[in-house]
């Protein structure tokens, strides 16, 4: 898996045209636009992606174990169906200030 500190566009779209897994390492509190700006470039290349938070899943599962998560829960799967095989994966990963993106084909 390649990591990027930072990267410009054009470092980003270079692994996307190689389809290569890369982690990006958002410094300063950038993870949001570093997500946006993946997700575009993915989109102008015609793919489509799933932008996802890691342990989510863990999370809503918790949260629907004591019964208050139902709605999270919900949501999560509905948008897992809307986004059912996507080219990419974009998983962010707040706490580590990092972003994941996987290629799915």
């Amino acid at each position: 898996m390649i990591e990027l500190q930072n990267p410009s566009d054009e470092s980003i779209k270079n692994s996307i045209v190689k389809k290569e897994t890369f982690t990006v390492h958002a410094t300063g509190g950038d993870l949001l636009e570093y997500c946006t700006r993946i997700e575009s470039l993915l989109e102008s290349a015609n793919m489509s992606c799933r932008v996802r938070t890691k342990n989510r899943t863990a999370i809503n599962t918790g949260a629907l174990l004591t019964g208050v998560g139902v709605f999270g829960f919900l949501a999560q799967a509905a948008h897992n169906i809307a986004t059912y095989n996507p080219d990419w994966e974009i998983i962010r990963n707040p706490l580590n200030n990092k972003i994941e993106v996987r290629n799915m084909s």
